[in-house]
């Protein structure tokens, strides 16, 4: 009940709550692309709730043939970590930063997932 009612406070709070503003903690400007003081080195986050990432990784990357019961799918590969979602929702340019900082840094795939719990534009906004 502890794990359902934390979910739902960040789903309150966070996700839904059209006032919580996450780019006023860092002092980041959404709007400028050039503005690029942003983030921490938390790519984990709290994983009871923010999870999704590290299963695809594990689908992706896990070893093959370690008899524990799971194969990955690619052989020899390597992951580069990057979380551009916080527990709100993603900013264009946050995407756009961490698929440059991806390809910058050697990426010669990228996969992104993304779920909206609060869309401005179902809301007519």
């Amino acid at each position: 009940m502890k794990e359902f009612e934390k979910y739902n406070d960040i789903i309150e709070n966070y996700k839904l709550n059209q006032n919580y503003n996450d780019q006023k903690i860092s002092g980041d400007d959404k709007k400028d692309i050039e503005d690029k003081i942003m983030g921490n080195n938390d790519i984990k986050g709290d994983v009871n709730i923010e999870n999704h990432g590290t299963i695809v990784a594990g689908l992706i990357g896990t070893s093959r043939d370690n008899d524990k019961g799971m194969n990955g799918i690619a052989d020899n590969v390597k992951l580069m970590i990057s979380r551009a979602v916080p527990h709100d929702d993603e900013y264009d340019k946050n995407i756009a930063l961490v698929i440059r900082y991806a390809v910058d840094n050697g990426a010669e795939i990228i996969n992104m997932s993304f779920g909206k719990f609060l869309s401005t534009t179902r809301l007519g906004i």
